[in-house]
């Protein structure tokens, strides 16, 4: 890694800055996914490429939501985009060389720094508004993970934690949204904020740090991000 992700973001949020009036949901997402382009791969995407991921973006939220299947060509064409990226830099190229093609490979790519913080950052930020406005968190609060806990807690991206046990063939479901209300549970709940076991989100260390950043950017231009 060349850059550090401060220093990816501050270049990718002053570029949309410059460019937007107001940095709405959708500009989070590109600006998002724009920063980890730039940390992992030392790349700038062009206008066309964030358009094009941010779109992908959107289809893959429909599956996520189970609301309808997202279009296969655009997803595909986002997966084409970022493994054109990846081979463009011959460190991270190097890792697994032709490798990358298969979906075993590149999703240790695309699912933890490229789609699933295009679609949470956005959905965390909105959520942080709706905290402030209505009272539930105070401007003043200095922001550390404790309280990005909290804030993604109360509406969680992903509300449901879904596990199989083999043992009993019995799939559960976890209501992570609802789960921090009970007492039983409410001091663990930072150890489920990203998920837990094998699955659990690898980019959760550059989550705190890109939302603490969006949180300093939404305190410095309240009148500009809604």
């Amino acid at each position: 890694v060349i850059n550090s992700l401060e220093k990816c973001f501050e270049e990718c949020s002053d570029r949309a800055l410059s460019r937007y009036d107001v940095i709405d949901s959708e500009q989070i997402s590109k600006i998002t996914v724009c920063t980890f382009c730039y940390f992992l791969f030392d790349y700038h995407l062009k206008d066309d490429e964030i358009n094009l991921l941010y779109v992908a973006s959107l289809e893959w939220r429909k599956e996520i939501a189970m609301k309808a299947q997202g279009s296969m060509v655009i997803k595909i064409k986002a997966i084409e985009t970022i493994l054109n990226i990846i081979k463009l830099n011959e460190n991270v190229y190097g890792i697994f060389d032709d490798k990358w093609n298969l979906p075993e490979y590149y999703s240790v790519i695309m699912q933890p720094f490229i789609i699933s913080p295009m679609i949470n950052i956005s959905d965390i930020m909105v959520n942080l508004q709706v905290l402030f406005e209505n009272g539930k968190l105070n401007k003043s609060q200095i922001i550390d993970n404790n309280i990005i806990n909290r804030i993604i807690f109360t509406a969680h991206p992903f509300p449901i934690l879904e596990r199989y046990d083999p043992v009993t063939s019995t799939q559960y479901f976890i209501p992570l949204d609802t789960l921090s209300n009970y007492e039983l549970y409410n001091y663990k709940y930072k150890n489920l904020v990203f998920g837990t076991g094998e699955r659990k989100c690898s980019g959760q260390k550059y989550a705190y740090i890109i939302l603490k950043l969006f949180i300093k950017l939404y305190h410095d231009n309240n009148e500009r991000i809604r």
